[in-house]
C-alpha cells in the first residue's frame, strides 16, 4: 500500500529569512483526496485518484490551506464547495495554537448573505465558549453540550467572526473564521 507524505511541508515553515521547526503530523500518510489540493505528481498514477485530475483542473484550483484540514474539513466538502458557482474564496482562517477544534459545520464561502441564517456546529474538549461576532460586536454564543457547539446564527452586513475561549481566560478570545457579509 503507497502512502503520500510531504515531508517539507510537515517539518516546518519560513518565516522571513529563517526555517521555523514545527513538526505537522498532517503531512504524513495524507489522504490522496487531501493532497490533490496542493501536489500534481508528474505521473498521474501518483495521484493515487480512482478518478485523476488534469493539470488544467489542478491549475483552476483555488488556494486550499492546509488550515482548513487540521479543522477536520473533508476534502470532499472542500471540493463540492469550490465547485459552487456562488464560491467567492474561503473563509480566513486563524491558527488558534495548541487546541484541537473540529469544524462540523460553518459556511466555506468567505461572502456570505446578509440576513441569511447560516447553522454553525463546532467540536473541542479544550473550549469553554464559541462566540460569533458582528461588525466587532457579541451577537451570540453557540450553545455547549459536552464537546459540542452549536447554533444558527443570522448574518449581518458587514464582518463575521467566530471567535472561541479556552477555560479560565477572563474575557480574551482568539478569533477562528473571518467572514464578509454582503
Amino acid at each position: 500500500k503507497w502512502e503520500l507524505i510531504d515531508s517539507t511541508f510537515g517539518s516546518g515553515s519560513v518565516d522571513k529569512k529563517a526555517f521555523v521547526k514545527n513538526f505537522e503530523p498532517m503531512f504524513f500518510s495524507v489522504p490522496p483526496e487531501q493532497m490533490r489540493f496542493t501536489h500534481f505528481p508528474e505521473d498521474a498514477k501518483w495521484q493515487l485518484l480512482e478518478k485523476t485530475i488534469t493539470r488544467e483542473d489542478f491549475d483552476k484550483q483555488p488556494l486550499v490551506q492546509a488550515s482548513l484540514f487540521k479543522l477536520g474539513l473533508s476534502p470532499a466538502s472542500i471540493l463540492k464547495t469550490t465547485k459552487s458557482s456562488s464560491f467567492g474564496g474561503f473563509p480566513e482562517i486563524f491558527d488558534v495554537a495548541k487546541t484541537k477544534i473540529k469544524v462540523v459545520e460553518v459556511p466555506l464561502n468567505a461572502k456570505l448573505k446578509s440576513g441569511q441564517i447560516y447553522r454553525i456546529a463546532i467540536e473541542s474538549p479544550e473550549l469553554s465558549k464559541v462566540l460569533i461576532l458582528s461588525n466587532d460586536k457579541p451577537q451570540m454564543n453557540l450553545q455547549k453540550q459536552g464537546i459540542s457547539f452549536t447554533g444558527q446564527v443570522r448574518a449581518l452586513s458587514g464582518t463575521m467572526l467566530i471567535a472561541v475561549q479556552k477555560p479560565n481566560q477572563g474575557n480574551e478570545f482568539s478569533f477562528l473564521l473571518r467572514y464578509q457579509v454582503e
